[in-house]
């Protein structure tokens, strides 16, 4: 019943977000995944409705951020923008999530608590389990552990456990030895077989023959030896000894490893000869063969993966950095574009054109050119669709000054609104003081930047000085 719960909300989930969808009602979604276009346009809604109940406003320096990278888009766009992004990713987690309690629900999981009074004993093998259960006498309810043991052999599974451990015993003792009657290779001391729990000890006799892993020492035999191990079988306090009779020979060298042998004693041979010798000298020729030596250099890898994953963890944070540095260029730029902007602004003027007729010649050029987004212009062209909806030109001139956030525009706005209102005579000639104002005002800008590049060199300068001087002094220490 949960299972299908889920999925009908699952269903009507994925619904609502299909219609939504399919209407188009999504605003602007730029620059996001298209598994995130598919929710957006359903958080769009939500969040649009959710602002007019809640009278929900979106303030800060966060708004003023996105507000001066998107110019024209009014506070409500750019909340529902904002919270329809931040939204579509909650919604995605909670999708996942569903479909997750869905699988658990379907799957489903079994009571060890039967009838109320009968608990479900683990089965042989399993181990031991504990229990957390809930105990009611009437009055009084309490949390108990409960601890189980688990399901014990019957004594017809104890002898056929101990008949099907023997028989894997014998199965893979001799390991990769063709059997047991002639051993030159490890065995396989087993200690449990999967599915049993029955323990397997070994008793490997005195002789040193076999070693606790299994390994054969045959090295140092001539002829072949026998010997008896004891796989000691136990369940509980019942014990079961297994007596295994095994033949070692003596070990076969391969190939390989009879030429390594022969370069070890040659290498030996070489070093009793050659102790006094401030360099010692590896063998060049063994059995025939000519032989050659490098030396193995340590891998990069190790270092250009941890590279690579402290440079993936960082581009978040240089993101995050990216973006409140955007800002700071706009300001930047609007700042360097002033000159231009109003020397263009007074020669039109001069030229006699009116300024609002000025103010849609610039906008028109900015349009028709292919380059660098230029944000004054952007802001210019926001006015002109401000005063073509039917608002007045002063008006429209604050708030173009207004949101470029600088004082030289303000000031600028301010001339101009003033010649609307009062009719001023003297505009183009305030306006050729501001132009010579704001070309100081570049030259002053300049001068501080070249302060600062200056600043910035004076390290380079130092070291590039501390160079001279080291290779002056040692090319005089070289000529003493």
């Amino acid at each position: 019943m949960k299972a299908i719960c889920m999925i009908g909300i699952l269903m009507l989930l994925m619904g609502y977000f299909l219609w939504a969808y399919k209407k188009g009602d999504d605003g602007q979604h730029e620059g996001v995944s298209p598994l995130l276009k598919f929710y957006i346009p359903g958080i769009w809604l939500l969040v649009r409705k959710a602002r007019g109940m809640f009278h929900l406003k979106f303030s800060g320096e966060r708004y003023e951020r996105l507000r001066r990278m998107y110019v024209g888009m009014e506070e409500p766009e750019l909340f529902c923008l904002y919270y329809s992004k931040m939204g579509s990713v909650m919604a995605v987690i909670l999708t996942v999530g569903i479909i997750a309690l869905a699988g658990t629900f379907v799957l489903g999981h079994s009571s060890d608590l039967m009838n109320s009074y009968y608990i479900k004993r683990g089965d042989v093998s399993q181990g031991d389990k504990s229990l957390s259960i809930w105990a009611d006498n009437g009055t009084e309810e309490r949390e108990i552990t409960v601890k189980i043991p688990e399901r014990k052999y019957t004594r017809e599974e104890k002898e056929e456990a101990f008949e099907v451990v023997k028989k894997e015993i014998k199965k893979s003792l001799p390991g990769e030895n063709e059997s047991l009657d002639k051993v030159t290779k490890p065995l396989v001391l087993i200690e449990s077989v999967p599915g049993y729990v029955i323990d397997i000890t070994w008793e490997l006799g005195q002789e040193g023959l076999v070693g606790r892993d299994g390994s054969v020492e045959n090295d140092g035999i001539t002829e072949p030896l026998q010997q008896e191990i004891v796989a000691i079988l136990t369940y509980g306090e019942e014990e079961r000894r297994m007596v295994q009779s095994i033949t070692v020979y003596p070990g076969e060298q391969s190939l390989s490893q009879a030429f390594w042998s022969s370069w070890e004693k040659l290498w030996n041979e070489l070093e009793e000869s050659n102790g006094t010798e401030k360099y010692a000298m590896l063998p060049r020729k063994v059995a025939g063969n000519i032989l050659t030596y490098h030396q193995e250099h340590p891998s990069l890898f190790g270092y250009i993966l941890g590279a690579m994953l402290c440079l993936i963890l960082l581009v978040p944070l240089w993101y995050q950095r990216r973006d409140r540095g955007e800002s700071q260029k706009r300001q930047e730029q609007l700042r360097e574009d002033y000159p231009e902007f109003v020397e263009h602004f007074v020669l039109l003027i001069g030229a006699g054109l009116t300024v609002r007729g000025t103010w849609e010649r610039i906008v028109r050029e900015y349009e028709k050119r292919q380059g660098q987004r230029h944000y004054v212009y952007e802001e210019m062209a926001l006015s002109l669709r401000e005063m073509d909806c039917g608002m007045s030109e002063a008006r429209a001139y604050e708030l173009f000054g207004k949101r470029t956030g600088l004082l030289s525009y303000m000031k600028f706005c301010t001339l101009i609104v003033q010649n609307l209102r009062k009719g001023s005579e003297d505009l183009l000639h305030l306006l050729d003081f501001e132009v010579a104002d704001a070309f100081h005002q570049r030259k002053e800008d300049a001068k501080e930047l070249g302060e600062k590049a200056g600043t910035k060199l004076l390290l380079p300068m130092a070291i590039m000085l501390v160079l001279v001087f080291a290779m002056i002094l040692y090319a005089a220490f070289q000529s003493m």
